[in-house]
């Protein structure tokens, strides 16, 4: 038993605190970053249109950017330490462009299942935010450690 625990302490640490450039450490450290995220994304477009009643693909579009602002911190800070070769105004270049790819993957996501199959926008920005997180990290992951 102690074996174990030692075991998992010392993968807790490799992940959170030394941080790991294994596709492992660097989805589970996503995966936080991307939590933190989202409830960021989600919250505002919850405030956003609900009580400054901004349509909600508006709302989507807003808090998406903003809170891509921290998923950009995290991910230069925390997720993807081994670094590219590239500039960090390039990689900044391209870490926008992945961002507005899935912005638009996000909000045509997000209007098809509340328009088209009449759920609530909310519920759909749960499973649009699912869907965009493989195609962002995958794409960022690729990004920052290829180049």
């Amino acid at each position: 038993m102690k074996k174990f625990f030692i075991k998992n302490i010392s993968m807790f640490k490799e992940i959170f605190i030394y941080g790991s450039n294994s596709l492992m450490g660097q989805f589970v450290r996503y995966g936080f970053m991307a939590i933190i995220s989202f409830l960021i994304n989600f919250g505002l477009l919850f405030l956003f249109t609900r009580y400054l009643h901004i349509f909600y693909l508006f709302s989507a579009t807003f808090s998406f950017l903003i809170s891509s602002i921290v998923s950009y911190r995290l991910s230069i800070s925390w997720v993807f330490l081994q670094r590219s070769n590239l500039s960090m105004t390039f990689e900044f270049i391209l870490f926008v462009a992945i961002t507005l790819v899935s912005l638009g993957f996000n909000d045509l996501i997000l209007w098809f299942i509340t328009e088209k199959l009449d759920m609530f926008y909310l519920f759909s920005e749960i499973i649009a935010s699912i869907i965009v997180f493989f195609w962002s990290f995958f794409s960022r992951r690729y990004i920052f450690t290829n180049f």
